[in-house]
């Protein structure tokens, strides 16, 4: 388990409050998070640039990237609108870590919290925290219908281009659970 104060990553403290308003956000939408619920205005400036929504296709067989925010854009420039999630493993089958992650939320149907260093497509280092929040929630489904994936962009910490993801899940929620406003 990753503990709440340090990570391989860095202290978790600034981005897990720059995300929290999001999660409280997500939190107070009907039981089963329909995604026409969501409301740009209620968002505000602060979580806009950093949340995009995905569609999951088939029995959660690929995604879709329906709107993608400024900071995937600086992340991911090669993403547009209609972009699949599976279209980088035309390239490189084997790097299957951003996909699994969010199509692990889409099963789970359940918020996922991480930490992630990954090289790009483009070849630049980047260090991420990643909020996915799943919307469209059926327990009769084997996925949810939609995700909001936020990120903010972090300093990188590591030296090296090997993948890293580490699972916040736990240390994000329980922090949210304390540090809740009225």
């Amino acid at each position: 388990m990753t503990n709440s104060k340090t990570s391989q990553l860095g202290r978790p403290g600034t981005f897990f409050a720059s995300a929290a308003p999001l999660y409280d956000y997500w939190k107070m939408l009907p039981n089963d998070k329909p995604r026409r619920a969501l409301r740009a205005e209620q968002l505000g400036p602060r979580l806009l640039p950093h949340v995009s929504l995905l569609r999951v296709l088939g029995q959660a067989e690929d995604l879709r990237y329906d709107l993608i925010c400024q900071e995937m854009k600086i992340i991911a420039p090669r993403l547009i609108p209609g972009s699949l999630g599976t279209d980088p493993l035309q390239l490189n089958p084997d790097d299957r870590g951003v996909l699994d992650l969010l199509m692990g939320a889409a099963l789970k149907q359940s918020p996922s919290a991480h930490l992630a260093h990954f090289k790009s497509y483009e070849g630049h280092r980047r260090s991420v925290f990643t909020l996915i929040l799943p919307l469209g929630l059926n327990a009769q489904a084997i996925s949810s219908k939609d995700l909001i994936v936020s990120v903010w962009q972090r300093p990188n910490k590591l030296d090296s281009d090997q993948e890293v993801f580490e699972d916040m899940t736990e240390a994000f929620l329980t922090y949210c659970d304390t540090h809740s406003e009225p």
